[in-house]
């Protein structure tokens, strides 16, 4: 390694990020560390490694149209203005660093560029930046991220294009990323001349240039002090390196599979962020569903448990291990993103899917990665209807708590997605279990109510299955949530889609109304001291009355009133009426709770799953 400054490290270099690398995540307080380590430094200060390999021409061809390359030395461009070859390199660490140094260097730019400093921002930085007059008049910039080219390109010049032109997290993060420097500069907070001089003058990368995508393993072990920690999957993947890199196996498989490697955690990715998944616990949940599926070990050792099975080959059959393990990630990462956020487009089982969010989606994931790989498309939307059903008993009426069935979960899991049925001994786990392949939705649904449900439930009358409805819902959001959305399908209200208008975001509080899922001590509470001295809460307190009215009191016995005179009672607890007109409501309030509870019944489908004993 050596230390470089910042116009050393940049300069006659163009820099891709690998498809298979993270895209852009730093958020806001990693900017500001970013800021405080220049702002503060006092002489030379470190800012991190930035290490490289030589880019493969078929990369950057991908990358970079019409441009020639040579594969001379390294990979270069020649045909340049100044006849100063420009280097190409992938980054195999420190990605986040550049990419942030770079939308830095851009904010400082556009705030200097009337300054005294408008001569060197001219000179120096912006060809750093927009790299290289090549000739025919094209430049190109010196990064280029491992997303749409032209977002990269319009970025590094007007970088309130990325903003109209770019949904995905990374694009805005690097948007919010330029707006927090440029901001920082523009109030001089710090002063943007004096923050260049510190930058050209004390601060130092370590830079590194690395014979093969190998040697990274002996970095990513480690954990940047100011970065973004490393999840288990990330922690995986360099893992795999190590592995193939040290195995005895040719150097043409090698190269095989570390191209199957670095394909796999593309596509995982591709996958997440696809489906708008920014969330790097989902990464995690996605390689401990994996272990517990292909090796039947438990989610909290999955890294443990992948060394542990890889410790026991060598050779082709290692590798043909490490190539089991990495194409079945990439299955299990499209379909994870399929069923944590469904799309409209992805079919029937959209509805099911969504509906299960109402209450308490996780825990099934992996029944519906299973089902939805090995089932047909008919089945699979079975099991998500099934699912959806267990999951509104089970957690939400019984109230088990939500690691209640785990180990059957996963056992049911196993058992769909295993190639055949096995019995005995299983080799990685030590455990003497016995297995049976579940082939189709009727084997499963036999076993899953079986094992999951019914076990769960203390009783199945009717009348014990009202009572604990009314209980729980009065304590439980989620189930009141999903008993209100049953009713409004029932009754013709609303149709499915009625609470899932935006299929991408997650049920909230704000989209759900359960102002029509009337209870008694909401009307009390609404009822008492019904004048505030703050206008605003007066205004709050009306509304919040025709919303009861708008959405519930008509389903109310009214007594011979007006849905006005009604409205007019209720802001006054003194007239003369307000006694008898809750009277008669209450007496209607029986009867109007047990039809929202029979629809649940019905939507959520006790008569499958109970012997219910009619009234």
């Amino acid at each position: 390694m050596e230390k470089v400054t910042r116009s050393t490290l940049i300069k006659d270099k163009i820099f891709l990020i690998p498809e298979y690398q993270r895209e852009y995540s730093w958020e806001l307080e990693n900017l500001k560390d970013f800021l405080q380590d220049i702002e503060q430094s006092n002489g030379q200060h470190i800012m991190g490694s930035i290490l490289v390999v030589d880019a493969t021409k078929e990369s950057a061809e991908k990358r970079l149209d019409d441009i020639q390359f040579t594969e001379q030395d390294g990979l270069m461009i020649e045909e340049t203005a100044t006849a100063t070859p420009i280097k190409v390199y992938e980054v195999i660490d420190g990605q986040q660093r550049i990419t942030t140094l770079f939308i830095c260097l851009v904010a400082l730019m556009d705030t200097l560029k009337d300054k005294p400093f408008a001569k060197m921002i001219e000179s120096e930085i912006y060809p750093e930046i927009m790299n290289h007059q090549l000739k025919e008049f094209k430049k190109i910039p010196a990064l280029i991220q491992n997303i749409d080219y032209k977002l990269t390109k319009d970025f590094f010049t007007k970088p309130t294009i990325g903003q109209r032109n770019g949904q995905r997290k990374s694009v805005k993060l690097m948007i919010e990323a330029y707006e927090f420097f440029r901001g920082k500069f523009l109030k001089k907070e710090p002063d943007p001349e004096k923050f260049l001089r510190q930058l050209n003058k004390c601060c130092v990368f370590w830079w590194q240039k690395l014979e093969s995508d190998f040697q990274a393993n002996i970095v990513f072990e480690c954990q940047n002090n100011r970065g973004v920690p490393l999840t288990e999957l990330d922690k995986l993947k360099n893992h795999l390196i190590f592995k193939v890199s040290t195995s005895d196996a040719s150097d043409t498989r090698k190269l095989e599979v570390l191209s199957e490697i670095k394909a796999s955690w593309k596509s995982i990715f591709m996958s997440l962020s696809s489906r708008g998944i920014y969330d790097r616990g989902c990464e995690d949940k996605i390689l401990s569903i994996t272990v517990k599926i292909l090796y039947d070990e438990t989610e909290s050792k999955s890294l443990l448990c992948i060394k542990n099975i890889l410790s026991n080959h060598s050779g082709d059959e290692l590798l043909h291990q490490i190539s089991y393990l990495v194409n079945h990630l990439s299955r299990f990462s499209k379909v994870y993103s399929e069923i944590e956020s469904p799309e409209r487009q992805d079919g029937h089982y959209f509805l099911p899917l969504k509906e299960l969010q109402i209450t308490y989606p996780s825990n099934f994931v992996p029944i519906l990665m299973a089902a939805k790989l090995k089932f047909s498309e008919s089945d699979f939307y079975s099991v998500c209807d099934l699912v959806r059903d267990a999951a509104f008993w089970v957690y939400g009426v019984f109230d088990k708590k939500t690691n209640y069935g785990n180990n059957d979960i996963y056992r049911l899991a196993v058992e769909i997605y295993m190639s055949e049925s096995v019995d005995g001994e299983k080799s990685q786990a030590n455990k003497k279990i016995l297995y049976k392949k579940i082939n189709n939705f009727d084997e499963f649904k036999e076993r899953f109510i079986e094992t999951f449900i019914i076990r769960a439930a203390k009783k199945s009358t009717s009348e014990d299955l009202h009572k604990d409805m009314m209980i729980k819902s009065s304590d439980s959001f989620v189930l009141k949530k999903a008993i209100v959305y049953a009713f409004e399908v029932e009754k013709g209200s609303a149709e499915r889609c009625f609470f899932l208008k935006k299929e991408k975001d997650k049920f909230s509080k704000d989209k759900f109304s359960l102002d029509q899922y009337f209870q008694k001590d909401y009307f009390e509470n609404l009822a008492k001291n019904p004048k505030f001295g703050n206008p605003k809460k007066n205004k709050k307190r009306e509304e919040e009355i025709d919303s009861l009215f708008n959405r519930t009191a008509n389903n109310y016995y009214k007594g011979g009133y007006s849905e006005g005179l009604l409205k007019k009672i209720l802001l006054n607890t003194e007239h003369p009426d307000f006694l008898k007109m809750k009277e008669k409501i209450y007496e209607e309030y029986d009867d109007y709770q047990y039809q929202i509870e029979s629809a649940a019944l019905a939507f959520y489908r006790a008569g499958d799953y109970f012997e219910i004993e009619e009234d």
